[in-house]
């Protein structure tokens, strides 16, 4: 069973112009600077014990913040950043003379957001390109993802985009499984969400403390992968949750998780194929 501890709306914001004919994208923190409200839907599960069934994710992901663009309304920029971050280890000088991480114990680890003068750069190009904040707040769809496009072709590399969209309030694992296994990131364009800050264990493992978020506003964040939980009480499966991981957008900068078919509505959800 479980038990809401908080559902309260933190603040109503001033609404913005918005275009009526196309979704825009505004959210750039757990405060936004678009029309919205959020509220907290921190929430404990009781249970005698719990599974990740499965977990497939990169290992490695890049999260930035784009806090450098004094700006609000960024999270498309954001977004696109950290695509262009992620892929910068496979296609040298998407950012260039940047180097986006290292080899540690084995495994490619990306380096911290810590205003990199290229990263800087890259994030003010994607914000010009893809028109944030001309005309209206925050990002059109087409303008983010022709913009993204245009990035990576301005340094010589050609990007497209597949589908990974599976309904309203989840995806296609299967294409999202694919993309993993081929070292692919994916986004998620959404008209409202949710954010797992935190997946909290209590009470020598026999509770779980979901610490999220759920926002009335369009944001974009990029996906790296996935995890399912099953919750027992009993012997039997009563409760599954499945999340996808994600670089936030923020201006924190936080990595955090979506759960799915729960506070959500997702336009689209693109892998990010480049050649």
């Amino acid at each position: 069973m479980l038990y809401a501890i908080a559902a309260v709306p933190l603040f109503l914001l001033r609404p913005e112009t918005v275009l009526a004919d196309e979704a825009r994208y505004c959210a750039d923190d757990d405060m936004y600077g678009g029309e919205g409200e959020s509220v907290n839907d921190n929430y404990y599960i009781y249970h005698d014990y719990k599974v990740t069934r499965e977990d497939h994710s990169l290992m490695s992901a890049p999260t930035y913040s784009g806090i450098a663009l004094n700006q609000t309304n960024i999270c498309a920029p954001v977004a696109g950043l950290n695509v262009a971050v992620y892929y910068d280890r496979y296609y040298p000088n998407l950012i260039p003379n940047f180097e986006p991480g290292m080899v540690s114990s084995g495994t490619y680890r990306y380096f911290p957001d810590i205003g990199w003068s290229q990263t800087d750069a890259a994030v003010a190009d994607l914000y010009s390109i893809m028109k944030t904040n001309q005309g209206a707040a925050g990002t059109s769809n087409s303008d983010f993802k022709n913009g993204l496009v245009q990035f990576f072709g301005n340094h010589g590399y050609s990007m497209s985009y597949s589908s990974f969209y599976g309904g309203s309030a989840t995806v296609n694992f299967s294409a999202l499984t694919a993309a993993v296994d081929q070292g692919k990131v994916g986004l998620i364009l959404c008209s409202r969400y949710n954010f797992v800050y935190n997946i909290g264990n209590l009470d020598n493992g026999t509770t779980t403390y979901i610490v999220k978020t759920d926002s009335n506003i369009g944001h974009i964040m990029m996906v790296y992968g996935y995890m399912v939980v099953d919750y027992y009480q009993n012997g039997a499966v009563f409760q599954t949750d499945t999340f996808l991981y994600v670089s936030s957008g923020f201006s924190s900068g936080k990595q955090g998780y979506v759960l799915l078919n729960d506070y959500l509505s997702i336009d689209e959800a693109l892998i990010v194929n480049v050649a």
